[in-house]
């Protein structure tokens, strides 16, 4: 339990943030992670790209190590694809 000082503190904090940056103090409050702009889908287009190239480099060389890398990394983009595409929607991420 916070102590009245505590509160009174947290609530000044609150306000300083409602002003200074409102669209993340309204993520904060929806517990929504901040929209993804143009920079974040070339970040994940690149992510996809060199994680299928490491793939298949991987799986033509034989190097296992290869193989999974460039598997995680097409996971990874795959996931943030999916953690927008249900942002957009209006749904929350994670939340089945």
């Amino acid at each position: 339990m916070l102590s009245r000082e505590e509160r009174r503190q947290l609530a000044e904090i609150e306000r300083w943030l409602e002003q200074d940056d409102p669209v993340l103090a309204q993520g904060l409050r929806d517990g929504l992670p901040p929209r993804v702009g143009r920079m974040g889908a070339w970040f994940v287009r690149v992510l996809f790209g060199v994680g299928l190239l490491l793939f298949v480099v991987g799986v033509l060389a034989a190097n296992a190590l290869s193989v999974l890398g460039g598997a995680c990394a097409v996971g990874g983009a795959l996931a943030l694809l999916g953690l927008a595409r249900d942002r957009n929607r209006g749904g929350r991420p994670g939340v089945a």
